[in-house]
């Protein structure tokens, strides 16, 4: 588990990677607009981390890492990873957003004052992003990913 920095981020991308991007990962029930919840899966995180779990070696002989990003604090984060058990997905925290000053990663401020980021995946290759898509369908987001990592 590790906290996202310019530095580690920039070793990431010497690696073909994909970011599973998290809206509240392991912040289930924080409040966010009705709206904003139904819209942009705000729910998911352990569904959607099984099925990159399930599918993890396949990315891997593709030649692609795969991280889950949240912007929790680290220990919240440790706290849901291991409630989701061991996996080749590498957690990482962006509390800063640096993913959405990097690379324009969507995130939006709640009435409450809370900053989250959408729920979105962010594919690198060759040190280039070449997709960013929002997530609505968490149950088959794994599979749709790697469908497009496939043609690549």
């Amino acid at each position: 588990m590790k906290i996202l920095n310019k530095s580690l981020l920039y070793e990431i991308l010497k690696d073909n990677c994909i970011f599973i991007v998290y809206p509240k990962l392991g912040m289930h029930g924080a409040s966010v607009p009705g709206e904003l919840d139904k819209e942009c899966a705000m729910t998911g995180c352990s569904a959607q981390l099984s099925g990159y779990k399930k599918l993890i070696d396949e990315f891997l002989k593709l030649g692609f890492k795969v991280y889950a990003v949240g912007t929790i604090e680290l220990k919240k984060q440790e706290a849901f990873a291991a409630s989701v058990g061991e996996s080749a997905v590498e957690f990482i925290s962006d509390e800063d957003f640096l993913l959405e000053r990097e690379f324009g990663a969507a995130a939006f401020v709640t009435n409450s004052g809370f900053k989250f980021y959408f729920r979105q995946n962010l594919i690198f290759c060759d040190k280039k992003l070449i997709f960013n898509q929002m997530v609505k369908d968490v149950e088959n987001d794994a599979r749709n990913t790697l469908e497009y990592v496939k043609k690549i």
